[in-house]
């Protein structure tokens, strides 16, 4: 699975209903482990998944937690899986099952400025692209919030997980399944390549159907042999002509002795590769 986090832009009432998101999702999560850590202290056994679940939903009948319908109920079902999915790793670190560090029990949610609520496929979301950098993702009970789509998904998301940072941005995590491209026409060829680089040849391609390419080596070392053409006049390197008229007045010391010095690091200077050098 591979995770692909979008930015997110909601309206003034989409931000209040996604507080009251996460809100209930807090609610319900805080419930749960309130009610599993009761039943242990009387009894000292562990409540099952189920009954955790079925205690939400009864709860939502009484008038303390009737406002909970105001919400999807997919991300208070998740909170459930999140809390359990706590305890098993609390309880796989103390048993020695789980590699590294030990695990704490889980512990009640405060309220913050930050949150998370987590929609399947069940809720019947839908991302709708608009063009090459905006889509609209919709969401049950809050609307189609606008997303900067930077990149498309490889597949169909099967999550997206809604949240809000300490800064208070907001951003759409979906959960993709590697796949076709969305959109992207099926590809019907069974022919496969095998790439063998080497030292001789650059490259031997071998096909699944038995045939065979090889692309040659690239000579960066040629020099241009007796019966290339005279380069051009505007090309480098390019012969010059022969000077005519009077001759120059003999050369200042200083230039005499930088060229002495030149012909006398030449040779020691041609064996290596120095770097060009670049104005500061």
């Amino acid at each position: 699975m591979i995770r692909y986090r979008f930015r997110v832009y909601p309206s003034a009432v989409q931000q209040v209903l996604i507080g009251r998101l996460f809100g209930c999702v807090r609610v319900a999560f805080n419930d749960a482990l309130a009610l599993r850590k009761s039943h242990y202290a009387a009894t000292g056994a562990h409540l099952s998944s189920k009954v955790v679940s079925a205690a939400l939903t009864a709860s939502k009948r009484t008038p303390e937690r009737e406002w909970l319908n105001e919400v999807s109920s997919v991300p208070l079902q998740q909170a459930l899986h999140d809390l359990e999915a706590a305890y098993k790793n609390f309880f796989s670190s103390v048993a020695g099952k789980r590699k590294g560090s030990r695990v704490s029990a889980p512990r009640f949610r405060k309220k913050s400025t930050s949150g998370s609520a987590r929609f399947t496929s069940n809720a019947r979301f839908s991302l709708r692209q608009v063009n090459t950098r905006k889509a609209l993702l919709y969401l049950p009970k809050i609307g189609e919030l606008r997303v900067a789509y930077s990149r498309l998904l490889p597949a169909a998301p099967s999550s997206v997980t809604l949240i809000q940072e300490v800064d208070g941005c907001y951003y759409a995590s979906f959960v993709v399944n590697p796949g076709p491209a969305l959109g992207a026409p099926a590809n019907t060829s069974t022919r496969t390549a095998g790439l063998d680089l080497g030292l001789i040849d650059f490259a031997a391609i071998t096909y699944s159907d038995g045939t065979r390419e090889k692309i040659p080596a690239p000579n960066t070392s040629a020099r241009p042999s007796a019966n290339s053409p005279e380069p051009n006049a505007n090309s480098h390197g390019a012969r010059k002509a022969p000077r005519t008229g009077p001759s120059p007045g003999p050369r200042s010391p200083r230039s005499t002795r930088k060229s002495v010095m030149t012909a006398k690091t030449s040779p020691a200077r041609s064996q290596y590769d120095w770097p060009a050098k670049t104005k500061r």
